[in-house]
C-alpha cells in the first residue's frame, strides 16, 4: 500500500500495470507553505506522466493515469471508525441493507466529517446537493448532509432505492456513485446484470475510471476494514459516539440550549454538525419540535431547566429547513 506522499502511474484499465512510483516524502520536511509543495508536486507528477507516456505506444499512452496513495489516511479513518461504524450499522440493518456495505464510507470521505468534493458532494456521505435535498434538508441554515446521523439514513435510503430499481446490491453500490440511470443503461446495452461483465465491457460516455472500479474499490475498502490488523497492525479505535436527544418545548439559541444544558457551544456544535455559523452563533433561534443532541447526561439537566428559558431574547426564527 502507498500512502499520501506517494503517487502512482498505472494503466487505468490494469491496475497492476505501474509504471512509476514517485516519492514526496522530503516536501514534509521543507519549510515552504502548503501551496508550494502542491505546486512542486503537481509539477513533477505532470513531468513523470508525459515522460512515461513518450514512452508507451499511444493507445497505452492514453491510459495513463496517476493516483495518491491511502495507507495513512486509510489508518487515520479506521481510527476514527470506532466513533461512527456500530451506529451506520444498525441503521442500515434497519432499512434491511446488508451492515457490510457501511464500509462505502471508506470509499467516500475515509471518515472526514467535512469532506466536500469539487462536484459539490458532502459530508461522510458525499451527497450532491440534489439528492441531497430528495433525501434530507439543505438550506441556507441546515446542511444534513453534513448531519453523520441522519446522511447515513439518507444513505441507506438511497442504497435501497437503487436496489430496487436494479435488482442487486453491487448494481446499486455502483449506482450510488454513478446513477441508477447510467447502471440501467449499461444493463441495457450490455444484455447483462452481473457486475464484472459491465464492469470489463461497458464503456457509456459517463461511466468512466471511476464508475468503473467503484464496486472493486468498496471491496478493496471491505477487505482491508474487516483484516486492519494484517494491514496496519492494532489501531485504537475512537469510542462509540453517545449522546442524548432533545426535543425543544420552545424556541430557542444553539448557545441558550448550551447553557441551559450546562454543557459547551462547542460540544452542541460537534454532536449537531448539521446547522450554518450563524445558526451555532445564536443569530437564529431554532423552533419548537425540534430535535437535537446533547452530551450524554445533559440532556435530563437541558429538560429540567428549560422552563426558564429568556423568552424575552429577540432572535429571529428559521420557518424552514
Amino acid at each position: 500500500m502507498y500512502d499520501s506522499s506517494q503517487v502512482v502511474l498505472h494503466d487505468a484499465d490494469d491496475l497492476s500495470l505501474i509504471y512509476a512510483v514517485l516519492n514526496f516524502h522530503h516536501l514534509e520536511d521543507l519549510d515552504l507553505p502548503e501551496r508550494e509543495k502542491t505546486e512542486i508536486r503537481e509539477r513533477n507528477v505532470s513531468y513523470e506522466m508525459e515522460r512515461v507516456r513518450g514512452r508507451l505506444p499511444p493507445a497505452m499512452g492514453e491510459r495513463l493515469r496517476s493516483q495518491t496513495g491511502l495507507k495513512d489516511k486509510f489508518a487515520k479513518a479506521l481510527k476514527s471508525s470506532g466513533r461512527y461504524l456500530p451506529l451506520f450499522e444498525k441503521i442500515f440493518e434497519s432499512h434491511g441493507i446488508p451492515r457490510e456495505l457501511t464500509r462505502l464510507v471508506c470509499v467516500e470521505s475515509l471518515f472526514e466529517e467535512r469532506s466536500r468534493s469539487r462536484a459539490g458532494a458532502s459530508g461522510l456521505w458525499q451527497i450532491m446537493p440534489a439528492t441531497g435535498k430528495r433525501y434530507l434538508r439543505v438550506s441556507r441554515h441546515l446542511d444534513e448532509r453534513y448531519d453523520p446521523i441522519r446522511a447515513t439514513h439518507a444513505a441507506a435510503r438511497i442504497l435501497r432505492d437503487n436496489y430496487d430499481a436494479l435488482g442487486s446490491w453491487p448494481l446499486a453500490v455502483t449506482a450510488y456513485n454513478t446513477g441508477a440511470g447510467i447502471v440501467r443503461q449499461a444493463v441495457r446495452s450490455l444484455g447483462r446484470r452481473d457486475i464484472t461483465t459491465i464492469i470489463e465491457r461497458y464503456r457509456g460516455g459517463n461511466f468512466g475510471f471511476a464508475s468503473r472500479n467503484y464496486f472493486p474499490a468498496f471491496l478493496s475498502a471491505l477487505s482491508i476494514c474487516e483484516n486492519s490488523d494484517h494491514y496496519f497492525g492494532p489501531i485504537a479505535r475512537e469510542p462509540l459516539l453517545q449522546f442524548d436527544v432533545v426535543t425543544l418545548p420552545t424556541s430557542a439559541t444553539l448557545p441558550q440550549i448550551a447553557f441551559l444544558s450546562g454543557s459547551s457551544i462547542g460540544e452542541v456544535k460537534t454532536l449537531n454538525p448539521a446547522y450554518s455559523n450563524d445558526v451555532l452563533q445564536g443569530r437564529y433561534s431554532l423552533p419548537p419540535g425540534t430535535k437535537l443532541r446533547l452530551p450524554v447526561g445533559f440532556g435530563q439537566i437541558f429538560e429540567a431547566r428549560h422552563s426558564t428559558l429568556n423568552r424575552s431574547t429577540s432572535t429571529n426564527k428559521i420557518s424552514n429547513y
